[in-house]
């Protein structure tokens, strides 16, 4: 077996705790979807689903539909199938479990999702990608509008032990935690592409395109003294804490011999003999809503009118969809979001449709990863600066663009043109720093 370095995480050798915490965490999950499932929702999506224990949960509250679960690791996504096929009968809710990594972007969950989710779950999975901003960003492309993205990040640290211990020196849980909170920053530090994010999780939603956003924490106590089983799982997950952390070298001599007296069952001084044990949780949980497009009938009307177009149906509804959007959108999500809202087009007909108002001048198009992609712009001409790492894009003035060029026909002795021109940069949202 391949041992990886301290600071990288070895997801296999999670499965089998990722399965203990699903069953643990049951009563939280099922508290927290009944919060966030809604009765019209058809379609939800697990990302970083562990061993399906939330998956589970938006099933139960959803009336019909499918909730797709996923994750990067064959074994984790074997414990998913195993705890879906113990608890999961219920025929009109559809569970699927498939490969995904959020690393490698979401080619892979949108090939998976038949159109845009109603809802879209994530629970700390986006802090295990370097570019954390460009993760919620290709996240929201995920969903239908409307559609929610619940984020399952930060709330306050679990609090299991009484301050003063008698074995070793006191504040020993705090100490744990500070070591924990160092070994954050290394794991994050050592991720491929890693970037800063130097704002909270509700403002990294609402720059990913996401309003209103809200955040609900949920306190999770259970009552003292604490069951026999219950003091087992206190034991156990500080057990899985400390084993996780010995390697870095980040816990103090004099800690961890505390550490082994407390976790050795066969030590007097064993955690799972005392009665002062709590289990007192904050988990807190970030949604934000992908605005609703809602574009004048008439200005749409007016607009195909204006580029010699007759306002059919069919292209009044497709240019709708990309108007006012920040990113440029491909023709299967527009047939998605045009099937979510009950209309009958099929995709060749919103494939040509796109085409016609690509060619009439109402939309431009994009090259987004190999693919064709559509952007309503204003009517003045103009050039693109587009987000390499959000696909963000903004409209630059021509005359802007025109003294540039000019100054480059000097130096080079080239007449350069404007036609078709598309800068590539990186937006102030991705990049606050610059």
């Amino acid at each position: 077996m391949t041992t990886l370095p301290a600071y990288q995480v070895d997801w296999a050798q999670q499965a089998g705790h990722l399965t203990t915490a699903a069953r643990e965490d049951h009563s939280w999950y099922l508290t927290v979807a009944r919060d966030l499932v809604r009765p019209t929702d058809r379609l939800a999506l697990d990302v970083g689903c562990g061993a399906a224990g939330m998956t589970l949960a938006i099933a139960r509250g959803m009336t019909c539909g499918r909730v797709i679960a996923a994750d990067s690791d064959p074994e984790i996504l074997d414990a998913a199938r195993a705890h879906v096929h113990t608890e999961w009968t219920d025929p009109r809710v559809a569970i699927d479990v498939v490969r995904a990594d959020l690393a490698n972007g979401v080619a892979a969950l949108r090939e998976a999702l038949p159109t845009g989710a109603d809802l879209l779950w994530t629970s700390a999975c986006v802090h295990h990608v370097g570019d954390q901003r460009a993760a919620l960003a290709a996240l929201t492309t995920l969903l239908r509008s409307g559609g929610r993205l619940a984020l399952a990040e930060g709330g306050l640290p679990a609090r299991r032990l009484p301050w003063d211990l008698g074995i070793g020196d006191p504040g020993l849980e705090m100490r744990l935690q500070a070591a924990e909170d160092a070994w954050f920053a290394r794991m994050r530090a050592d991720l491929p592409q890693t970037r800063r994010m130097p704002y909270g999780w509700t403002e990294a939603l609402r720059r990913a395109g996401l309003a209103p956003v809200t955040t609900r924490t949920t306190l999770w106590e259970k009552p003292v003294p604490l069951q026999r089983a219950d003091r087992l799982a206190v034991v156990a997950e500080l057990a899985h804490r400390v084993d996780r952390l010995r390697p870095t070298m980040l816990i103090q001599d004099g800690d961890l011999a505390a550490w082994r007296r407390l976790l050795d069952p066969d030590n007097v001084a064993w955690l799972g003999h005392r009665e002062d044990l709590s289990s007192l949780v904050a988990r807190s949980v970030h949604i934000g809503l992908r605005p609703q497009i809602v574009v004048s009938t008439d200005l749409t009307s007016a607009q195909l009118c204006t580029a010699g177009l007759k306002p059919t149906f069919q292209r009044r509804a497709v240019l709708t969809l990309p108007a006012g959007q920040p990113r440029p959108i491909t023709a299967q999500t527009v047939h998605a979001e045009l099937r979510h809202g009950g209309q009958r087009v099929g995709l060749t007909t919103v494939y040509r449709t796109l085409h016609s108002l690509a060619d009439a001048g109402l939309l431009h198009v994009f090259d987004v990863h190999g693919e064709r992609a559509y952007r309503h712009c204003g009517p003045k001409t103009h050039q693109h600066l587009i987000c390499d790492r959000c696909g963000q894009v903004a409209e630059c003035p021509s005359d802007m663009v025109a003294r540039w060029l000019l100054q480059l026909h000097h130096h080079t002795g080239f007449t350069p043109h404007s036609d078709g021109l598309d800068l590539y940069a990186i937006c102030q949202a991705c990049d606050p720093d610059r």
